[in-house]
C-alpha cells in the first residue's frame, strides 16, 4: 500500500513539474518528515502547486534564504514545499495542523506589506494630501455603525497595497494605528502564531472588506495585522482599477514604526515570523537608530525606528511613516512642486542623499505623519554597509 501511494506521488509530481530539470532528492528536517527521493522533477526557482485551502494554485518560491513552507495537497496526503525541497507527511490533510505538532511549526508565506493605517485629525485634508498632492485614488470607504460617520477610508497604492485613514479617536499622540502584512493562509498563520505563544483571536474571520484578517501585537505593543486577500473582496473587485498615472509611486517599499526595544522586536519579527535583517543605520555612528527587516517571501520590509528618549508628537510623526519607492526623486520633486499641498501641511523637504546613499524627499500630511519618497538604488550603485554601533533603547 505504502509503495503504491509512493509511486502515485512520484507520478503526480512528474505531471505537476513536467518540462523542468529531472532528478532531485530533498527533504525538510524541520518537521521530521520522510525523505523523498525519486525520478520526479522540479523548478529551482519557482513551482506552481496546489495548496491550502484545498483549491487554487499558488506560486511558491523555493530559493528564499528563510524557508516559507506551504502545505500542498495531493489526494489524502500532504506535501510541504520549501527552499529545502518537498516531503511527504502521512497525516490526513484536513486535520494536519491539529494532529501533527511538528507541522504546526510550519509558517505560511508572508509576501509583503499590505497596508499602513493612520489616524487623522482632519479627514478631508488627509484625503487631499494623498489624492490631490500625491496622486493616488480613494476607491472605497467604510462607514460607522450609525451609517453617517466615516469609519475609515482606503488610499490605493497598487493592487496589493493601501494606506488606511481613520478619523482620530483622541487628540494628539501617536498617529499610527497599525500596519499589515499579507499571507497566503491567514488561518494557518493564526495556528502557527498560537503554537509560538502569540496571543491570537479564537477564529480567523472575514472583515468588512471581504478579506480574512486579524490583529496581533508584537512584544513592544505594535499592532501587526495579518491579511489574506480573498476572491470577491473589495480589493479583489478593484484589481486593475484606480491606479492613475498621477500616482507619484506604484510601490510602498516599507513601513516604519517606533520600536523602544530592538531585542523584543527581533524575537517576534525574525524568530517567529521569519523576517530577515538587511541593514542597520546610524545618524552619528554612536548608536543604531533604525533597522530594516525584510519579509521572508518578498521584497518589502519594515523599518524599526529606535529611540532612547520620550518622543514628542513631531518625532512620532517622523518615525511612524511609509516609504514610496520611485526611480528618480528629482522628477518626483518637480511633479509635486506643480501640485497644491493642503494648507497646514509642512513643506516637502529638499532632495538629499540619505545615510543609506539613496536620494529622497519627505512629505508630511496635516498631522505631521511623514511620507518618505525614496529611490530604490543607491547613488553609486553599491550597497551601504550596516552600522555596527550599539542600538538605541528606550527605558521608561
Amino acid at each position: 500500500m505504502k509503495q503504491s501511494v509512493f509511486l502515485s506521488l512520484i507520478l503526480l509530481v512528474n505531471i505537476a513539474f513536467a518540462q523542468q530539470p529531472a532528478g532531485f532528492s530533498r527533504y525538510c528536517e524541520d518537521i521530521g518528515a520522510v525523505k523523498y527521493s525519486g525520478s520526479g522533477s522540479y523548478n529551482d526557482e519557482h513551482c506552481l502547486i496546489q495548496c491550502r485551502p484545498y483549491s487554487g494554485m499558488y506560486k511558491g518560491d523555493l530559493n528564499n534564504e528563510v524557508p516559507g513552507i506551504s502545505i500542498c495537497l495531493l489526494d489524502a496526503d500532504a506535501i510541504a514545499y520549501s527552499k529545502v525541497g518537498n516531503v511527504r507527511i502521512d497525516e490526513p490533510v484536513p486535520d494536519i495542523f491539529d494532529e501533527n505538532p511538528k507541522v504546526k511549526n510550519i509558517r505560511p508565506l508572508i509576501t509583503g506589506v499590505a497596508h499602513a493605517a493612520f489616524f487623522t485629525k482632519e479627514v478631508e485634508s488627509t484625503r487631499q494630501f494623498f489624492t490631490g498632492y500625491l496622486g493616488f485614488t480613494e476607491p472605497f470607504s467604510l462607514m460607522a455603525a450609525n451609517g453617517k460617520d466615516l469609519a475609515l477610508t482606503f488610499i490605493k497604492i497598487n493592487d496589493r497595497q493601501y494606506v488606511e485613514v481613520f478619523p482620530e479617536r483622541y487628540k494628539g499622540g501617536n498617529r499610527m494605528y497599525h500596519f499589515a502584512v499579507e499571507t497566503n493562509d491567514a488561518e494557518a498563520m493564526r495556528k502557527y502564531l498560537a503554537s509560538k505563544g502569540v496571543k491570537v483571536p479564537e477564529n480567523t474571520l472575514k472583515g468588512r472588506t471581504g478579506n480574512l484578517n486579524y490583529f496581533v501585537r508584537d512584544p513592544n505593543g505594535t499592532i501587526c495585522e495579518i491579511v489574506q486577500y480573498e476572491p470577491n473582496s473589495m480589493s479583489d473587485k478593484n484589481i486593475g482599477k484606480d491606479m492613475p498615472d498621477s500616482r507619484v509611486s506604484t510601490h510602498m517599499s516599507h513601513v516604519g514604526f517606533m520600536v523602544p526595544d530592538l531585542d523584543k522586536a527581533i524575537s517576534f519579527y525574525c524568530d517567529i515570523l521569519g523576517f530577515r535583517e538587511i541593514w542597520r543605520g546610524s545618524r552619528d555612528d554612536k548608536n543604531v537608530t533604525w533597522v530594516n527587516l525584510q519579509v521572508p517571501d518578498g521584497e518589502d520590509y519594515i523599518e524599526l525606528m529606535l529611540y532612547d528618549k520620550e518622543p514628542s508628537e513631531t518625532s512620532m510623526g517622523s518615525m511612524n511613516h511609509i516609504c514610496l519607492e520611485v526611480n528618480d526623486v528629482a522628477v518626483t520633486a518637480t511633479t509635486l512642486a506643480k501640485r497644491n499641498l493642503p494648507e497646514g501641511c509642512r513643506p516637502t523637504t529638499e532632495m538629499k542623499t540619505g545615510i543609506n546613499k539613496k536620494r529622497q524627499i519627505n512629505c508630511y500630511d496635516i498631522n505631521g505623519t511623514r511620507v518618505e519618497v525614496m529611490e530604490a538604488k543607491t547613488v553609486d550603485g553599491t550597497p551601504t554597509p550596516s552600522s555596527t554601533a550599539k542600538p538605541m533603547k528606550f527605558v521608561p
